[in-house]
């Protein structure tokens, strides 16, 4: 996998309802991400640089004096989402 999995659950409800024998009226509602569900971008890149993908980032910036390796302070983490939250769009349309 390669990061967190995406999710989005759109819905549509429309009504028809004829007015006159040429006159109709369509009322409709699209919600787009209707349970808002929050989908991650993938972690900040972990690859060194000369592998495959990613940005080349560091994983580790060194070694501390017992010899452990020091981390990059964002090795790993998410600051942002790829898709937009909850979204509701009303329609009216009049055919004739």
């Amino acid at each position: 996998m390669c990061g967190p999995p995406l999710k989005d659950f759109d819905f549509n409800i429309s009504k028809q309802v004829r007015l006159q024998e040429r006159v109709g009226v369509e009322f409709r509602a699209d919600l787009f991400n209707l349970f808002n569900h929050p989908n991650l971008n993938v972690p900040v890149n972990t690859a060194a640089v000369g592998t495959s993908g990613g940005n080349g980032d560091q994983i580790f910036l060194g070694r501390d004096a017992s010899g452990n390796a020091i981390p990059a302070p964002n090795a790993g983490r998410i600051f942002q989402t790829v898709t937009t939250s909850r979204q509701i769009q009303f329609g009216l349309k009049m055919t004739f």
